[in-house]
């Protein structure tokens, strides 16, 4: 009788030694799935995106700055960054997107892994990006670049994420998240 009793017990510790470690397993997985966002407007009042609460960014508020958002994470090393142009006319977005890519790339230095440009959608609005790793000589490390185009009615928007290459898979996903969050006022 005493060995049927041991053995129910040494089931029971079992099973809660492996409730506590799927527990465990469980909850390192789906911490970065429930990430809660701000809300930022840009400084003209033209769009909003959403951006991660877990990322102690600062807000670049220099004078005669050309960009609408201008963040930075001294912390994450990542830099974020965006511009409005008003369109007076019809454009050729991918051929737009396209030269900017050119351009970008002939002013960086020890650029690798050019993603080429790729189309997305995102609330209707068409977009096109790139993105590539390139060394930062005055910094001292790789970067990963993501430049995003966006075309509405009225304006194209380029949003423009930089990190640490050490950091790129991490903030891929908020990248995305941040792209598909985006919303013309």
């Amino acid at each position: 009788m005493k060995n049927i009793e041991k053995k129910y017990i040494y089931i029971g510790v079992g099973i809660a030694i492996f409730i506590i470690i799927l527990s465990i397993c469980l909850f390192f997985i789906f911490k970065n799935k429930h990430i809660k966002y701000n809300t930022l407007t840009s400084s003209d009042g033209s769009f909003q995106i959403s951006f991660p609460n877990n990322i102690n960014y600062q807000v670049n508020d220099k004078e005669n700055n050309e960009f609408v958002i201008d963040l930075f994470s001294k912390k994450d090393e990542m830099f974020f960054y965006a511009s409005r142009i008003e369109k007076s006319r019809m454009i050729d977005l991918f051929t737009v997107a396209n030269d900017d890519k050119e351009n970008y790339l002939k002013d960086k230095e020890n650029i690798y892994n050019d993603s080429g440009l790729v189309s997305f959608d995102v609330h209707n609005y068409k977009g096109y990006e790139y993105s590539f790793i390139y060394t930062d000589n005055s910094y001292g490390k790789d970067f990963y670049c993501n430049i995003m185009w966006i075309e509405t009615d009225k304006n194209l928007y380029v949003l423009n994420f930089e990190v640490i290459k050490d950091r790129m898979e991490y903030f891929k996903d908020i990248f995305i998240n941040i792209r598909n969050s985006f919303v013309e006022l």
